[in-house]
């Protein structure tokens, strides 16, 4: 039907359903039948209708798999990056933070940090004053400062 949208599974019913019901009960007992102007065995028919349903099934089933592996993962992920991370970290102390041969584990070397020069240190320093001007963020002693009010209540 067209125009209607189906689940595959509910179009997978369907598709055994036309088969089985071909085969079991053809129309007035004939042996073909016209579709769209041409005379198809019903047999053929069958065959093909079944051939459908074949495909999904097994988009059904690899769907199910699919499903059941992610699962999995999901389910060993947490142990598995855990042993990962300490397994990076072991290989980075026996070979060195730096070392270049970190690659063939699929590890990237750490970088040198680079030291700002003085330009970019003051730089630094305006986008910092900037930002806590913007978020209105005080300092440990401006905070202590200020103090509630507290209204007394009316009677």
């Amino acid at each position: 039907m067209p125009g209607k949208v189906n689940t595959p599974s509910i179009e997978l019913n369907q598709l055994r359903g036309m088969a089985t019901g071909l085969q079991a009960n053809p129309p007035a007992g004939q042996a073909t039948i016209l579709v769209d102007g041409v005379v198809v065995a019903i047999s053929a028919l069958v065959s093909e209708f079944n051939g459908y349903a074949a495909v999904w099934q097994d988009a059904v089933d690899t769907q199910k798999v699919a499903e059941k592996a992610v699962k999995k993962r999901t389910t060993m992920e947490p142990q598995v990056m855990a042993r990962h991370h300490a397994v990076a970290l072991a290989l980075r102390g026996a070979l060195g933070k730096s070392n270049p041969d970190l690659g063939k584990y699929a590890l990237a070397p750490e970088k040198a940090r680079t030291k700002l020069t003085t330009a970019q240190q003051i730089e630094k320093a305006k986008k910092a004053k900037a930002t806590r001007e913007a978020r209105h963020t005080m300092g440990s002693k401006q905070k202590k400062a200020v103090k509630g009010v507290v209204t007394p209540p009316k009677a």
